[in-house]
């Protein structure tokens, strides 16, 4: 049971719905009387200065996009672009939705890149940035190079254009940050690249004289290479158990 004060603040449906019509009416009269009374160019001015007020209340954002692309004119492909690629891979997190994955026989991991039009969100020093993944496919015209290739065109004679896809990196931030985004945060990166870079070195020897479809023998041959890989380490190493405990203790006390 409610007590009588609160009987009396409740109201029905049909006095909300009374007060609802009146107030609608009471609007729709006053603005009548506005546009009845203030001119159209004074009614626009007074709209103007009361957005004006509200905006300037509010913090405002210029944001400034860096265009990373793959392949920089006369430059050939671009650091940056290499290095915010391996970076990227490193800060891929749970909210990204589709991924590209892949793997070569001389890695032992699995590569995780961004699929087109993902984004990755990162912080330097107190500066929220933006990245997004972005992939464009033209059709070039037969024998023509914009310098944002890698080699020239490999288009037979009378073969329709190949499509070309171009991938970039758009880099957003604060207009504001721009010097410290050049200067130090670009740096960042292509060293935390460099870094994830040498986790995964593998280590190369390079031989004169390999063989290229039959075309190419002898001495004046293509270079070739292989993977100075092994899967053996010491502990399986073949040798007296006694030896190779000795072998450990110098290793420990140096």
């Amino acid at each position: 049971m409610l007590p009588p004060n609160v009987k009396e603040i409740m109201a029905s449906p049909s006095s909300l719905f009374s007060a609802y019509a009146s107030f609608t009416a009471s609007m729709m009269l006053a603005r009548t009387m506005v546009n009845d009374i203030v001119p159209r160019p004074v009614q626009s001015y007074l709209w103007q200065s009361i957005r004006h007020l509200f905006k300037a209340k509010l913090p405002v954002q210029q944001r400034l996009t860096f265009v990373v692309e793959e392949y920089a004119r006369d430059l050939g492909r671009n650091e940056i672009f290499v290095a915010a690629e391996l970076y990227l891979s490193s800060k891929i997190g749970t909210d990204t939705d589709c991924l590209k994955i892949s793997k070569s026989h001389a890695k032992k991991h699995v590569l995780v890149r961004l699929a087109k039009d993902e984004t990755i969100l990162d912080t330097f020093e107190g500066v929220e940035l933006k990245w997004k993944f972005v992939t464009v496919t033209t059709r070039r015209a037969r024998g023509s190079s914009d310098g944002f290739e890698e080699g020239p065109p490999i288009n037979l004679p009378g073969t329709p254009p190949r499509p070309e896809t171009k991938r970039c990196f758009e880099l957003s931030f604060d207009k504001k940050h721009k010097d410290k985004i050049i200067e130090s945060y670009v740096a960042f990166v292509i060293q935390k690249a460099s870094d994830l870079k040498d986790k995964e070195k593998v280590l190369k020897m390079f031989t004169l004289g390999g063989n290229f479809h039959g075309l190419m023998n002898g001495p004046n041959g293509l270079w070739s290479s292989i993977n100075l890989e092994h899967p053996s380490t010491f502990d399986t190493l073949a040798m007296e158990p006694e030896q190779k405990k000795a072998i450990m203790n110098d290793l420990d006390r140096s």
